[in-house]
């Protein structure tokens, strides 16, 4: 239970402290200028696993005039880094997030557009349904693994098509972590979510350079000089079918009986 409080309260504290600043929700010893080239390049590549989304099964229930807009829940959503890229795309979408400073900016920021609430993940209401369920960087801040695995048999019950998760996936657990995280190997989450009824339909890099060991300090200094390296690097890997070198992932699983 002492886990389970300090995951929570870390972040409460950490919204609280930093303010309007990037570092919030990003890299915390980033710049904003260092944080916001790193979300661009996430989010170009997240264009790229929504566009697919469609192909991969009948979910365009967006398209078109007349038809029922996608629901999707941001969760863990923070300060609503990807709230443009849904709404853009005509979701209508739902964020929670544990820390209320967090969600007071999504409020002030976009009033009626976004519907909005401050909760833990466990406290999410078991009879709502979204399309999508999208989790960015959120799980491995879970330290507790009842817990986490409470987080994705939830999540489990209210996706109705996908669930979207963005973290490294390692293959084993890092021998040194910061305090406030815990990666667990990949395998741990697709067995989980194998168990929940879901497999993994679709993979994509977002980092391959500048969320390393090696350079991540670097590129804290020379953040659009990596921003670019990395969309280059990036778009070879893809059309060589290597994106699994990537650093992070996005991983989409979707629910094998609808």
């Amino acid at each position: 239970m002492a886990k389970q409080i300090q995951d929570s309260a870390y972040w409460i504290r950490r919204h609280e402290e930093k303010g309007a600043s990037l570092a919030s929700v990003g890299q915390k010893n980033y710049s904003d200028k260092a944080n916001y080239y790193m979300y661009k390049q996430v989010i170009m590549r997240y264009n790229i696993v929504l566009d697919r989304l469609i192909p991969l099964s009948p979910l365009g229930r967006g398209q078109g005039e007349g038809r029922q807009p996608i629901k999707i829940l941001d969760a863990g959503g923070g300060r609503g880094i990807f709230l443009d890229l849904f709404l853009q795309r005509k979701y209508q979408v739902t964020l929670v997030d544990i820390s209320p400073a967090a969600v007071a900016k999504v409020k002030a920021a976009y009033g009626d557009k976004v519907c909005a609430y401050a909760a833990d993940l466990t406290e999410i209401p078991q009879d709502k349904r979204y399309d999508i369920v999208h989790c960015f960087d959120v799980l491995y801040h879970i330290l507790d693994d009842d817990k986490w695995a409470e987080v994705l048999k939830l999540f489990s019950k209210i996706a109705v098509r996908y669930i979207i998760l963005h973290e490294r996936f390692l293959k084993k657990t890092p021998y040194i972590m910061s305090k406030h995280v815990k990666f667990r190997p990949y395998n741990m989450t697709l067995e989980k979510l194998q168990s929940l009824g879901f497999k993994e339909v679709d993979s994509v890099s977002t980092h391959f350079w500048d969320c390393r060991l090696p350079t991540y300090k670097i590129s804290a200094f020379m953040p659009r000089f990596f921003y670019q390296l990395d969309r280059l690097s990036l778009s070879l890997l893809d059309n060589i079918g290597l994106t699994h070198w990537g650093s992070y992932h996005i991983k989409v699983f979707e629910k094998t009986k609808i």
